[in-house]
């Protein structure tokens, strides 16, 4: 069960991590203050945006991970206990 509630741990912290990420992008664009980049502006927005977008979606994934493990490891212990398949 270590392993499962680690892993969805790590899945919520990523996706908090990206959601004030797209926050901070978003603010940036709207205050004007993201800076000049080779893409301009809204290329570099959009490219942030995208990562940010990624850590949320590694994030869910890590979340299904966790829950994946949780209910292997009751069906192992369910296993063991009742001898069942």
């Amino acid at each position: 069960m270590h392993g499962s509630s680690s892993a969805f741990l790590s899945g919520i912290i990523l996706i908090f991590i990206g959601a004030i990420g797209s926050g901070v992008i978003s603010f940036l664009t709207a205050t004007g203050r993201l800076g000049s980049s080779p893409f301009g502006t809204l290329g570099m927005a959009t490219i942030l945006a995208l990562v940010a977008g990624a850590i949320s979606f590694l994030g869910f994934m890590m979340i299904l991970i966790g829950i994946y493990r949780g209910l292997r490891s009751i069906d192992d212990l369910h296993k063991d206990r009742f001898g069942r398949s």
